[in-house]
């Protein structure tokens, strides 16, 4: 009885683990409520936009965001410039409570803003200067414009919404009306040497296109496996390698080239390695097959290749396509003194890839740095599976 009545507690600590932490959860989103409420007072605006951001991410840990949360959020993104911030955290704010005010608000910058991505490719050397026709007296349209001008100049890119009319880029003549039904675009490419930019060119598109590199853990689980092994040393080829289940984790690293197709759309072509140093494995230990087992490691080192098409837009990029691989399963048998085993392997299979790019790469034009969460399988022709999971640093094309 002592015994149980040690194990209650535990029971009921384990039991309550999830709820500590959503509580947990809950307890950070009232103390940034609070401090956004804090730097509001004082004007601190760039502040309050960082405690909004933190908020939202602990959205993905399950709390619900208020309507006034989302409202201290529209009058940072307001301050700061950013019109679509306020148009998206306005419409979170009347999904939550709905009122004619926050409709009204909505209303006005449909009619009054629309959305504008523009941007100037590394390798143009002309001047780009952007530029309003004329500048509106409303303070609020000032600082979207201003907003854009700084975000072009520093960083060659803008994407967000601007006040209707007529504005300039470079050599660049381009409308925003409330009427478009798609987000204008403005792209500037590299001009050949003995030509000048022509203002009346017809709208560009970005080509994404270049270097791709992958490069990061992997976790690899075995199906069940039965493979002949190889010669190795004085033991000859023929003996039995039977797994029943095993997972292992290594390193996979990739690089090729992405090749533009259309807009929003690329072709990937990307080879490498994929190696399983440690791992864990349920052997076939039945002493009357006679057969070799191996030990609790299993490892598969592989030389894989990748033709997958890209859909991309903005930053976001996902590459979906077959792969193929020449794979070898090394493990050693329980013998004493253990003897080594290989077996290779031809396999076919899929992998997809969610890349999502954070800083342009030093030293490399029109590239993106960021992350990608990846996933496959490999698949020999006697129906083995090798499924397997990926975070990795990534190196991209611009989009």
């Amino acid at each position: 009885m002592m015994r149980l009545g040690f194990m209650v507690p535990i029971a009921a600590m384990v039991a309550s683990a999830p709820a500590w932490g959503a509580t947990a959860a809950e307890a950070e989103h009232i103390r940034l409520s609070e401090e956004m409420r804090k730097l509001a007072s004082r004007n601190a605006w760039r502040g309050v936009e960082a405690k909004y951001n933190q908020m939202k991410e602990l959205e993905k840990k399950g709390v619900a965001l208020s309507a006034a949360d989302h409202l201290l959020g529209v009058q940072a993104a307001r301050q700061l410039g950013s019109v679509y911030d306020v148009y998206l955290r306005l419409q979170a704010a009347n999904a939550l409570e709905p009122s004619p005010d926050l409709q009204g608000q909505i209303a006005n910058i449909e009619a009054n803003y629309g959305l504008v991505k523009l941007d100037v490719d590394d390798k143009f050397k002309g001047e780009f200067p952007f530029k309003p026709e004329r500048m509106p007296m409303d303070p609020f349209k000032r600082t979207a414009i201003e907003t854009a001008q700084k975000n072009v100049a520093e960083g060659r890119k803008f994407i967000g919404m601007l006040p209707n009319g007529r504005y300039t880029l470079g050599p660049r003549t381009f409308d925003v009306t409330k009427d478009a039904t798609e987000r204008v675009e403005v792209y500037l490419a590299p001009v050949r040497k003995g030509k000048k930019a022509d203002p009346g060119a017809t709208a560009q598109v970005r080509k994404r296109q270049g270097l791709r590199v992958d490069v990061g853990p992997h976790y690899t689980v075995f199906g069940p496996t039965e493979l002949t092994t190889e010669a190795t040393d004085s033991i000859g080829g023929g003996t039995t390698l039977n797994s029943k289940a095993a997972s292992s984790i290594g390193g996979r690293a990739g690089a090729g080239y992405e090749f533009f197709l259309a807009k929003g759309w690329s072709l990937a072509v990307e080879g490498g390695w994929h190696g399983s140093w440690a791992g864990s494995s349920d052997a076939n230990d039945d002493p009357l097959t006679g057969a070799r087992v191996e030990e609790n490691t299993l490892g598969m080192f592989s030389l894989y290749g990748w033709v997958a098409p890209t859909w991309y837009y903005d930053d976001l990029a996902i590459t979906a396509g077959p792969t193929f691989s020449f794979a070898r399963v090394e493990t050693s048998s329980k013998d004493e003194p253990p003897v080594p085993l290989q077996a290779t392997l031809t396999t076919g299979g899929a992998a997809i890839s969610v890349f999502y790019g954070l800083f342009d790469t030093p030293g490399l034009s029109n590239s993106r740095s960021g992350f990608s969460a990846a996933a496959g399988v490999f698949a020999s022709r006697s129906m083995m599976t090798f499924p397997w999971a990926q975070i990795a640093f990534t190196v991209a094309p611009e989009g």
